[in-house]
């Protein structure tokens, strides 16, 4: 017969027991990690059933999983330090991620891209591969208008932006010690755009508006890092609007893809604008003839000699500062009038776009090019290329002494604009200083 204290003492021995295992497998999340990711083909599609091994740098342990239906794969109870991982499945070439650092109780997410095998390369024995170097970058291509974020675990997200022909984007690549990675989400992205928003908030991104295949956008995204998934955000209220649309329509020399092939636009040296609203209504046919049709100041080829950089700051209403590339027609910037040393609000009548192989860096923190013109301190337009140290160029408040002008040989997108009724605006560092540039830039001595 047991006698009652026994049966006692066995309850308070498990009990003490399976505290001790709960307060250890606690203790061990707290210092243990987590890695996964995704693997998918040059397509994009996943690829289920890839061998992908986890092996420690540090003692040479490996671990190995298969990917799932989606083509993820995940590795839990991590304890912090160098990893490798590899990445098998027949008919396909063997990946290597190299130089994985798992923090303590960190999440990575490393995604991975697989190539087929040649012919060549099925009919061949398997040549031994050295992980001792980076592994091939994969950058996303050129583009512009797209986001880049930093998320809290230091990786660098770029999402969307609008390639070289125009071509709006949805991909989303991350940037981390082991170079570029296109990261394939589990479900479908957000519609395509270009000059949208973005931020973070712990581990997700945030995109917000732009400008689709359709006009602006005003929808807000979350991507989340932890489950590889974008989501739709609806929020509560109604929501902002999205960047303005242009209510008019450009016809250039350069830009005849919207006119239909009957109109020969190229005879023209100038741009045409026509009211959107004109086509809309079905009162206009192209004809060159129409009361709506109007030549603009703007040149059908951007002036490329008198241009800034795109993070030029420009004086705005309520002494605000704009970077140059971000401005659209019809806002408001300061315009400054030498003759009565008088600032005034004027609307940007006609914004100015292009390349330039070159620009001059002045007082260390203005990029122009060559010929763009500023006021110097005896009311003379004088060039970029033509200021020296020593000189004085007129600041809304006084003047600024140039300290130096440092020639620089690169490519670079610059922008322009001019200034309804205006002959000048202001340009201007986050310190403060402050110079007078002429209105469209070109001329001057």
């Amino acid at each position: 017969m047991i006698r009652k204290g026994l049966n006692r003492n066995a309850i308070h021995f498990i009990l003490f027991v399976s505290i001790f295992c709960a307060a250890s497998a606690y203790a061990q999340s707290l210092t243990t990690g987590m890695l996964k990711g995704m693997v998918s083909d040059s397509r994009r599609d996943a690829l289920p059933g890839v061998t992908v091994t986890l092996t420690s740098s540090d003692t040479g342990a490996s671990l190995t999983t298969v990917t799932n239906e989606i083509g993820s794969y995940r590795f839990l109870g991590l304890p912090p330090g160098d990893y490798e991982l590899t990445f098998e499945l027949d008919g396909m070439k063997k990946v290597f991620k190299t130089n994985i650092n798992l923090k303590i109780a960190g999440s990575l997410l490393v995604f991975a891209q697989m190539e087929e095998k040649t012919e060549t390369e099925s009919n061949t024995s398997t040549v031994p591969v050295t992980t001792s170097g980076p592994p091939v970058p994969n950058p996303p291509d050129g583009r512009q208008g797209h986001s880049m974020v930093t998320l809290q675990d230091g990786r660098v997200m770029l999402f969307g932006g609008e390639g070289d022909q125009g071509d709006l984007k949805d991909d989303l690549f991350a940037y981390d010690a082991n170079g570029w990675n296109n990261v394939v989400p589990a479900n479908n992205p957000p519609p395509k755009r270009k000059e949208h928003q973005a931020w973070t908030m712990g581990s997700k991104m945030f995109v917000y508006g732009g400008y689709g295949e359709n006009g602006a956008l005003n929808d807000m995204w979350t991507y989340d890092t932890e489950s590889n998934e974008w989501h739709e955000q609806s929020g509560v209220g109604s929501k902002p609007p999205g960047p303005p649309v242009p209510d008019l329509l450009y016809i250039s020399r350069a830009k005849t893809g919207q006119v239909p092939p009957a109109v020969d636009f190229t005879k023209f040296n100038y741009q045409y604008v026509l009211p959107l609203d004109d086509l809309i209504e079905g009162r206009s046919r192209f004809n060159t003839n129409h009361p709506g049709l109007q030549k603009s100041k703007r040149r059908s080829d951007p002036p490329r000699e008198s241009c800034f950089t795109a993070d030029t700051g420009v004086l705005l209403p309520g002494n605000i500062l704009k970077p140059i590339g971000t401005l659209r027609n019809g806002e408001a910037v300061m315009s400054y009038h030498p003759e009565s040393n008088a600032l005034q609000a004027r609307p940007i009548a006609d914004s100015i776009r292009g390349r330039s192989d070159h620009y001059y860096l002045i007082n260390g923190w203005l990029k122009v090019t060559r010929a763009h013109r500023f006021l110097n301190a005896n009311g003379e337009w004088v060039r970029a290329e033509n200021l020296r140290p020593g000189m004085a160029v007129r600041s809304p408040n006084g003047s600024i002494a140039i300290r130096s002008n440092a020639f620089v040989q690169t490519a670079v997108e610059v922008f322009n604009f001019d200034v309804d009724s205006g002959e000048s605006f202001i340009v201007s560092s986050e310190t403060g200083e402050r110079m007078v540039v002429h209105n469209g830039g070109g001329g001057g001595k």
